[in-house]
């Protein structure tokens, strides 16, 4: 214990809420605990973060946000392992991955997250 209260948002890195070890926990921003959440997604059950389907052409779009919150089209693709590579490709050259659970860093796309 500091002592003191901390300046911001407590998460904890391997998003297990009863391990609360000084080495799993973390100060973080709304949106740096948001990225690492586990919540359920409500619109594309079944497609991994960062994947969305197009309606009209049966392709997947890979999405992703921006450290300043804005949405970034990372463009179309046939498969839903392609969008999802690339999404997580975006994510580690901008140094977002660092608060996403390093569970979608393995290489099955059929997790969601």
């Amino acid at each position: 214990m500091t002592g003191e209260w901390p300046q911001g948002l407590i998460d904890h890195i391997d998003r297990n809420r009863a391990n609360n070890a000084w080495a799993n926990l973390r100060i973080v921003t709304r949106s740096q605990n948001a990225r690492n959440s586990v919540r359920p997604r409500l619109k594309n059950p079944g497609l991994p973060r960062g994947v969305m389907p197009t309606v009209t052409t049966g392709r997947f779009l890979a999405q992703a946000l921006s450290k300043e919150g804005k949405t970034i089209s990372l463009g179309c693709y046939d498969t839903v392992e392609e969008a999802h590579q690339k999404y997580l490709e975006y994510c580690k050259e901008n140094g977002l991955d660092e608060w996403m659970p390093q569970s979608l860093f393995v290489n099955d796309v059929n997790k969601v997250g």
